[in-house]
């Protein structure tokens, strides 16, 4: 029997595309996926920059509830198209 022998993985985090609301100046962007180590969005206007710090209003649905928490982000890189890919810098207790 044969051992297959499988690349590592590189990400830290596994990543969700389960529904995750959040909002920025209270303006809602899309999340196209997330994880515990960040998150990317699309819909910004203006786009960011990388290195630029965000606070997000984020909203998890589970089970009938929102779980509401703000977390304060930055931006890992981002497209001229309007789409970023954060990292959570403090998400807080």
């Amino acid at each position: 029997m044969g051992v297959i022998r499988e690349r590592p993985s590189q990400r830290l985090h596994h990543r969700i595309a389960a529904p995750l609301k959040a909002r920025i100046d209270g303006r809602p962007v899309r999340t196209l996926d997330w994880s515990l180590g960040g998150l990317r969005i699309a819909d910004l206007d203006p786009t960011p920059a990388a290195g630029d710090r965000l606070t997000l209003d984020v909203s998890v649905p589970f089970q009938g509830f929102d779980i509401a928490f703000e977390a304060e982000t930055e931006v890992v890189r981002a497209t001229p198209g309007g789409e970023a890919a954060l990292r959570f810098v403090d998400l807080g207790e």
